[in-house]
This record gives C-alpha cells, sequence and structure tokens, in this order.
C-alpha cells in the first residue's frame, strides 16, 4: 500500500493538516514494515482459518527481506511447531503471529523493555534510604504504542463444529 491509496480509501483530505496529522500514525503502520521496535501481531483465534493468514504473513515478511530471527510464526521457517504461550523473552521481533493472547504479548515486550532500560545508564536514578544506604533504580515509562495487531473471527457455530471435529 502506499501513503497516496491509504489516504483515498480513508476518504481523508490530503490538504486538511488537522486530518492528515489525525491519520499519520495509522498511515505510518500501513504503509511500513514492522521492526523489531514497532512489530505486528497476529492473533490467531483457534480454528478461525488463521493458519492461511498465518502462511500468507510469514510469506510476505520473507518476500520483503524479513529474516527468520525478526519472525516469531511457530511451524514456518525456524520456529519450530511450540506451545502456545511460548513467545521469546529475550529478543525482539518484528512478526508475532500465532495463537497468543495480548496481555501475554505486551508482558513479554515489557520484560524486554525493562531489561535494556536496567542496562540503560540514561534511565537509572539513585537516591539515598532513611538506613543511608544508595538504592540504584530505573524509570519505567510504558506508555508507548506496543505493536500493530489483526486477528481472526469465525462464525460461531462453525468454528465450534470444527473445535469438535478436530
Amino acid at each position: 500500500a502506499t501513503v497516496n491509496n491509504v489516504i483515498e480509501e480513508l476518504n481523508v483530505n490530503p490538504n486538511d493538516e488537522e486530518a492528515m496529522l489525525a491519520v499519520a500514525p495509522f498511515l505510518q503502520s500501513v504503509v511500513s514494515l514492522p521492526t523489531n521496535n514497532r512489530p505486528f501481531a497476529f492473533f490467531h483465534n483457534r480454528k478461525g482459518g488463521g493458519s492461511t493468514l498465518r502462511s500468507a504473513i510469514y510469506n510476505a515478511a520473507r518476500n520483503n527481506n524479513l529474516t527468520d530471527s525478526n519472525l516469531w510464526v511457530p511451524c514456518f521457517g525456524s520456529v519450530p511447531c511450540v506451545h502456545f504461550e511460548a513467545i521469546p523473552r529475550q529478543s525482539y521481533r518484528a512478526i508475532y503471529a500465532s495463537h497468543i493472547n495480548y496481555e501475554e504479548l505486551v508482558r513479554a515486550r515489557r520484560q524486554m523493555i525493562q531489561s535494556l532500560r536496567v542496562d540503560n545508564k540514561e534511565n537509572n536514578d539513585s537516591m539515598t534510604l532513611s538506613s543511608g544506604k544508595n538504592a540504584t533504580y530505573y524509570h519505567l515509562k510504558d506508555d508507548r504504542h506496543h505493536f500493530d495487531c489483526l486477528t481472526n473471527i469465525r462464525q460461531t457455530v462453525s468454528r465450534v463444529v470444527s473445535c469438535y471435529n478436530f
């Protein structure tokens, strides 16, 4: 997608500065590839047709030169088929696509951010406790956008039938 295509699709007047500022964050996420700092997450609901979407996401990422080390798509590339909750916590990824939930992904990314911040002296501060000992702490500013995301849905009855037959 190009910026002009997205602006046209959103029916936004490109000469309206206020409207353009309002849609700028959305435009950035739509027209740019995911990165380790601004990843894309696909929350694959079980028996909802998400395997096809995961395959398409993986292939699109590889076609756009994202390497397997930037992707976490179980059962594709170098990522083995793993338990649903096994989100990697040791390194950032540009794409996460699996049977994961929002809270678990946010928790994993926060843990990575915290470990990076502890090592970053700019975010550290110190204070003297009432006991006279010095304590070092770090600031956890967690008001940032964690990731862009997509999920899948399916009609309830056909999903339940699919789960039963699985």
